[in-house]
């Protein structure tokens, strides 16, 4: 509940940021406060200069104490010691000024259910340690851990577990507690497929991903359900892909979305990224039906009768939906 009312007034503020912009002359710049935000708290803030397509610079004074993550004219920040940071963002001859509280409180982002946590979820690099925490486990012990991928360390005797990879595109960790079953998987730096126009970025702090069921078949007849997925917010081009890897352990369905590989420069036609899932093995009956979004875990069905209809049973949440419910 608090991350949405956090995301919903950033959203707003960052939007009336834009308005009084675009309402004044173009060179203006013009000074917000944000109201006070906990140490490591997401802050999402965005500069629009009326031209999607011109690089957004943003400068934090003092410049110590923060992480920021770029995705077009968006900026979401995260600082790790309380004070009063000046965040400036210019592009081309227009610019802003943000005052951002931080207080000593730290924020805790919390799942309420059983899930796995990644300390990295993109760009990992080769021997790079990765820890993966267990959240909410439904019992306190008896973890079984397995993996996927090109694994050179793994450690599993704490919680936090830790791990690293040495090569590929993704490696899966999962842990199995009683009959439950979940996983994180992370995707690696692979400087062999490197593409210099390209850049992997994380889910913008506060966008929702739209899944969007439907049936169809393949050239032997063999009935197939495809997951289209769709985020609320632009990136920076029209044709940003989000990472995306289907899992299906023991009749447990697991779909991973990691974040968004986008166009490095924007582009003046930038739209939702979105990718394609597709299932192929489902069999008569009902199974666990998992998603990993960025770093966190949301748990419904997908049930299969003989007629051939799909019914997924789905909580109402903040970061995922699911329509329609029922598709043939």
């Amino acid at each position: 509940m608090l991350m949405t009312i956090i995301a919903s007034c950033l959203i707003t503020v960052a939007c009336n940021k834009s308005m009084v912009n675009n309402t004044n002359s173009f060179s203006n710049l013009f000074t917000d406060s944000i109201p006070i935000i906990k140490n490591s708290e997401p802050l999402l803030l965005s500069f629009n200069n009326g031209n999607s397509a011109t690089v957004v610079n943003w400068q934090v004074t003092p410049n110590e104490n923060y992480r920021i993550s770029k995705v077009g004219i968006y900026a979401t920040f995260t600082f790790n010691k309380g004070g009063v940071y000046t965040i400036q963002a210019n592009a081309d001859r227009s610019g802003a000024t943000y005052i951002v509280t931080v207080s000593d409180s730290v924020f805790k982002d919390i799942d309420t259910g059983f899930a796995v946590r990644a300390s990295k979820l993109i760009k990992v690099l080769p021997y790079e340690m990765d820890s993966f925490k267990v959240i909410n486990p439904p019992f306190p012990n008896g973890f079984v851990w397995t993996t996927t991928g090109n694994v050179s360390y793994t450690n599993t005797s704490n919680n936090p577990a830790e791990f690293s990879f040495i090569n590929g595109k993704t490696g899966t960790i999962s842990v199995k507690i009683g009959n439950q079953i979940r996983s994180r998987t992370v995707w690696l730096s692979d400087s062999s497929v490197h593409d210099s126009s390209l850049d992997t970025v994380p889910f913008i702090f506060s966008d929702k991903l739209t899944i969007t069921p439907s049936v169809t078949k393949d050239i032997n007849g063999n009935q197939l359900l495809v997951l289209s997925a769709q985020t609320t917010y632009n990136y920076t081009s029209n044709t940003d892909i989000v990472l995306s890897q289907l899992d299906n352990i023991n009749q447990q369905f697991t779909v991973n979305y990691g974040g968004v590989v986008m166009a490095k420069v924007p582009t003046i036609n930038a739209k939702p990224a979105s990718c394609i899932s597709t299932i192929s093995n489902i069999k008569v009956g009902k199974y666990p039906f998992v998603i990993n979004y960025g770093n966190h875990t949301f748990i419904g069905t997908i049930e299969l009768n003989a007629a051939g209809i799909y019914n997924f049973t789905w909580a109402k949440n903040n970061e995922v939906s699911i329509y329609p419910l029922t598709v043939q």
